[in-house]
């Protein structure tokens, strides 16, 4: 949109200065034009350095978890290091004891997985 206003602007400028022959008319639309296409390169480098308009969020979500394995007798939670300085883990889990197949967290340096173990069981 701010790409369209600044040609559109700097259309309008150049034939409002080359084509409007009366002096005062051709004053006005000159500074009005020139006006939009200096404040649309302003919000532009704005936005390029500023990230003007955007808002950094945050999604927390909470998932409980089951055994990853089929067995009844084990709670495991497995994970494999994804790098050698294990800074980051993909977890193997499952959301439900009825599930077939297991599930993993995303492999992404913008996603943190924090396990938090608990003994209180659920009825």
């Amino acid at each position: 949109m701010i790409l369209i206003l600044l040609v559109a602007s700097t259309l309008a400028l150049f034939l409002s200065f080359i084509y409007v022959h009366r002096t005062a008319l051709r004053m006005t639309l000159t500074i009005i034009f020139g006006a939009l296409m200096l404040v649309s390169i302003v919000f532009i480098s704005l936005n390029d350095s500023q990230h003007y308009g955007m808002v950094k969020t945050t999604t927390t979500a909470t998932t409980s978890l089951k055994s990853a394995s089929s067995s009844k007798q084990m709670d495991l939670l497995l994970y494999q290091s994804v790098g050698t300085a294990d800074k980051h883990r993909v977890y193997i889990y499952k959301t439900t004891t009825n599930q077939k197949k297991v599930s993993h967290t995303t492999a992404s340096v913008k996603t943190a997985n924090q396990v938090k173990t608990t003994t209180a069981t659920l009825s």
